[in-house]
């Protein structure tokens, strides 16, 4: 009330406070809904306190204006206030110290590059140390994955010459035997002796094996072995198998014997530097035989390869038509 006195005394009137305040109704209700409609910039209503005369002053900004008793406005300006500026926020806030990789992370991220990237992934042969081949006929079976299980511990390979019957029973072995470094060889589908057969014959026999290993390893088939050896020099068999014809240097006849002993003493008494080693994988006693002779060998110096990595090795070529026994060279 007192307020509107001084600011009746301020518009030069001598009415009375109640004729006074009735008449500044109209100038007070204008500047409430100056003050409303920008109540959210931060406006202020001062009453008769700024300019001499004036009714009200409206803050927006930092622009006073002054409204006088004839309804006129006038705006003094003053340094506007510095708004402070709004923080960004730290994304680190709340995260853990040091980054915690999930399960499917990239787990070589900023790891040591592994050295041996881009290296073969099995040892080549030396050439000057003495080597020789293990190979396996008739499998895959149940005992082929103790034989594998040696290799292996030991980290040697073998060549194995599957037959279509078999392998359709044990294709997970056959994989293995792949994955290890190991060589799988063709020895027909269902051994038959192909002197025996028709060309056609011949010919199924052999590309039914070779689709049965493409699919079981995803590698196409380079070595094939005839079943009993019979057709090395037969021109009809040599025509339909196109491929190198490996035989042996040592026959353990571990097939006959079935004795673990006999196995061994065969390879001891005849293995030299470039022995091609006949056994089969079917047998219990073979299995256990080649657990003794795999780490024998080893540790007398000589390197446990497959048949194509020995003949590289030695440089003797492989040639489809041509039949090897060993690979003692010249």
């Amino acid at each position: 009330m007192e307020n509107g006195r001084r600011a009746c005394a301020a518009m030069g009137t001598a009415h009375d406070g109640d004729d006074c305040m009735a008449r500044m109704k109209p100038y007070v209700a204008a500047m409430l809904a100056m003050c409303l409609m920008i109540i959210g910039n931060g406006c202020t209503m001062r009453i008769g306190q700024k300019a001499p005369g004036a009714i009200g002053v409206i803050d927006v900004d930092g622009t006073t204006t002054s409204v006088r008793p004839g309804g006129d406005a006038e705006a003094e300006t003053r340094a506007p206030k510095t708004p402070k500026p709004e923080a960004t926020p730290d994304p680190n806030v709340g995260l853990p110290l040091q980054p915690t990789l999930s399960p499917d992370a990239d787990a070589s991220a900023g790891t040591t590059p592994d050295p041996n990237v881009g290296l073969p992934l099995y040892p080549t042969p030396d050439p000057n140390k003495p080597m020789v081949a293990l190979t396996f006929d008739d499998g895959p079976s149940k005992n082929t994955t103790r034989i594998l299980d040696v290799l292996e511990q030991y980290g040697a390979r073998a060549t194995f010459f599957v037959v279509g019957t078999q392998l359709e029973k044990f294709q997970e072995i056959t994989k293995r035997a792949s994955e290890l470094g190991c060589e799988i060889g063709n020895h027909t589908y269902n051994h038959k002796n192909l002197t025996k057969i028709s060309p056609d014959e011949i010919q199924e026999q052999i590309n039914s094996l070779n689709a049965l290993i493409l699919t079981a390893t995803g590698k196409e088939v380079t070595l094939a072995r005839l079943p009993y050896g019979a057709g090395i020099k037969d021109k009809t068999v040599k025509a339909n198998v196109p491929y190198p014809l490996i035989m042996w240097t040592i026959d353990t006849l571990d097939w006959s014997t079935r004795d673990t002993e006999s196995t061994l003493k065969a390879i001891r008494q005849e293995v030299k530097d470039g022995s091609i080693i006949l056994m089969h994988d079917l047998y219990e006693a073979t299995a256990a035989a080649a657990e003794t002779i795999v780490p024998e060998l080893i540790a007398q110096g000589y390197q446990l390869v497959t048949v194509s990595e020995m003949f590289a090795a030695k440089g003797i070529p492989l040639e489809a038509g041509n039949y090897y026994r060993n690979a003692f060279g010249q």
